[in-house]
């Protein structure tokens, strides 16, 4: 007869007398030993059996995916005990080849494919991979120098340097046009609006900082003045206006805030004809008349002052304009008339302003002074019937 015994560490034999017997209640990690004795009436024989169980192995894990800009170094973030680290694409140096956290240099640029694996004796490896990418810093960035064109050139090709590490790529900032080829360095920005435009090259390589340079084109309009003419009354200003120049000359002088700038202000004493050099970088030079006509304010003048006592009227008069405004209106029967009629019941200052068939005016004052002390009382009933009562109409000075 035959029988299982177990010698050394933990089992459950489930049929001990069978040979053939199924064992549970194996913890991983431990070896167990199992003794098959067979006896009969002659005396026993005996035979070990060492059951090797071994404990799985940590899952490896190689850690997230790294891009690196012009570093060479860096910490990986594996996870799993008992592994060792290979390279498998690239290269590397393990600070700790069997940490799962090691520190890692000397990578080469490129993609460094790293392998952490966990081995076992009867139980299979595991193994995972990372990829630590390693980008060059890209090349400086050139646009090229800046462009002057002038109206009607629409179309300008640009050559930008050709990167050594990284790819370029055209944009347009500001302004307005078409790029033929953006990731060509030597392309063609058509439709072209007029004024600045500014073109970008940029050249960038994976995650590194990507280098810019920009390109100003200006296209100058075609030059001009706002008004060949303009007119002003005596002793106003006027703004000149010219553009589509890079530099303004005015002449004469006189009568100029400025004569070296777009938009000068004239205040002329007379009529004066003022001539603009307008200057282009890169385009034909132009020059302009300006006229500015000096027309002559009114001479109003007004009747004298007077005064008037409380409830009488007084007609006003002014004269040299075309059309007045007196103020202050409210006592005045028509305020917008030559010789209006006032009415006032305090000492009032009327002025009035005249214009002319310029539109220029000028203004004069006139002093209505009311005298409160005394008061015409003129009846507005009398019965001339011959009874002697309110027979006679009379004019009374009340004060």
């Amino acid at each position: 007869n035959g029988q299982w015994t177990v010698i050394n560490g933990n089992a459950n034999i489930q049929e001990s007398t069978n040979p053939n017997t199924t064992v549970t209640g194996l913890i991983p990690g431990e070896n167990v030993t199992l003794r098959w004795t067979v006896s009969n009436g002659c005396g026993s024989n005996t035979g070990d059996l060492i059951i090797e169980n071994e404990a799985a192995p940590d899952v490896a894990s190689a850690g997230s995916e790294q891009e690196l800009c012009a570093s060479r170094n860096t910490t990986l973030t594996g996870s799993g005990n008992g592994g060792l680290w290979t390279v498998i694409d690239g290269s590397a140096s393990f600070a700790n080849v069997n940490s799962p956290t090691t520190t890692v240099s000397n990578l080469s640029l490129g993609v460094n494919r790293l392998r952490y694996t966990i081995e076992a004796d009867i139980c299979d490896d595991t193994f995972d991979e990372v990829n630590i990418t390693v980008f060059e810093d890209p090349s400086n960035a050139f646009a090229g120098d800046d462009v002057i064109l002038c109206e009607g050139e629409t179309t300008l090709s640009v050559t930008a340097n050709i990167p050594s590490v990284g790819q370029g790529q055209w944009t347009i900032l500001s302004g307005g046009g078409a790029i033929a080829e953006a990731g060509n360095p030597t392309t063609t920005i058509n439709n072209l609006p007029l004024g600045e435009t500014i073109l970008q090259w940029e050249i960038s390589n994976g995650i590194c900082n990507s280098k810019r340079d920009n390109l100003r084109i200006f296209i100058f309009p075609r030059p001009s003045v706002e008004d060949n003419q303009v007119s002003v009354c005596e002793g106003e200003s006027v703004e000149l206006l010219a553009v589509g120049g890079s530099s303004y000359s005015w002449s004469p002088s006189a009568g100029l805030s400025a004569t070296d700038i777009a938009n000068p202000v004239a205040n002329p004493t007379i009529s004066t004809t003022y001539t603009v050099a307008i200057g282009r970088d890169g385009c034909d030079n132009a020059q302009f008349e300006v006229d500015v006509i000096v027309n002559p304010n009114p001479v109003v003048t007004v009747s004298d002052d007077t005064t008037i006592f409380t409830g009488q009227e007084v007609q006003l008069f002014a004269r040299g304009a075309e059309t007045y405004s007196w103020a202050p209106a409210a006592s005045l029967n028509e305020p917008n008339s030559a010789s209006p009629i006032a009415t006032p019941r305090t000492t009032t200052v009327y002025t009035v302003v005249g214009s002319n068939e310029f539109n220029c005016s000028s203004e004069a004052n006139v002093t209505v002074t009311v005298d409160s002390d005394f008061e015409i009382f003129v009846p507005d009933l009398f019965s001339p019937n011959g009874d002697q009562v309110n027979y006679v109409l009379l004019v009374n000075m009340l004060g």
